[in-house]
């Protein structure tokens, strides 16, 4: 498995590197510190699995710099890497179909669950961009329990993101099993995780979320995590 980190700060890059190396032994991560480097990298016929791109260094000019990079070298996951806690950019490069938004304030842990979805063929939503749409806020800071994380595809979150989801009076006909099971995908932990947590088989986890689907009238996780949040 081979990343690749571009930013311009040298420290941010060393530190992600040397996290990301001990976090996934036996992989190879890389760097580069411009535009210019980075596509000397993806050229340089290494398979690099996933990109951890930086909006703002040298040669970037933002989301659509990020998405020329990503459509021109697909076999690449791009994830965004960036200092920008603007929700409405972070919705724009998911639809643009970028596989992640990691503000570097969330740190490090939320740049390695953010490989570890990517991989999986999921999309990284940090939880604390998810509930500046659900509650309409244009920038948001910090806040408790920063490195949840929600797996979700780019649709699934921009559709979230837009409004749809279930009336909140409706979490009150979870079963309690069904809500703590809505709380954990809103941390965004995986069936299997989840399975762990409770001491169950993942087949039961299965079961559980569709009926808080049903319940909720959404469609998948990203919804109802979206749901979840909103009522709050």
């Amino acid at each position: 498995m081979n990343i690749l980190i571009a930013d311009d700060h040298s420290l941010v890059r060393e530190l992600f590197a040397t996290v990301l190396e001990a976090r996934f032994p036996g992989g190879r991560v890389d760097q580069a510190a411009n535009r210019e480097e980075t596509q000397s990298r993806l050229e340089s016929g290494i398979a690099y699995d996933v990109l951890l791109l930086d909006l703002h260094m040298p040669g970037m000019r933002g989301v659509e710099c990020a998405v020329d990079i990503a459509r021109a070298y697909p076999q690449s996951r791009t994830i965004v890497l960036t200092g920008v806690e603007e929700a409405s950019v972070a919705l724009h490069a998911l639809r643009c179909g970028l596989k992640g938004f990691v503000p570097k304030s969330l740190g490090v842990d939320a740049a390695v669950s953010a490989v570890r979805l990517v991989l999986a063929g999921e999309t990284y939503v940090p939880s604390l961009i998810l509930d500046g749409m659900v509650h309409g806020t244009k920038h948001v800071g910090a806040m408790p329990m920063e490195n949840r994380t929600l797996p979700a595809s780019a649709n699934d979150f921009a559709e979230a993101a837009d409004g749809s989801g279930s009336d909140d009076s409706s979490l009150d006909d979870l079963t309690d099993r069904e809500t703590a099971v809505l709380v954990a995908i809103s941390e965004g932990k995986s069936n299997k995780e989840i399975a762990r947590d409770f001491d169950i088989a993942e087949i039961t986890v299965k079961v559980h979320a569709q009926g808080v689907f049903r319940k909720l009238g959404v469609r998948n996780r990203t919804q109802a995590a979206a749901a979840y949040l909103s009522a709050r």
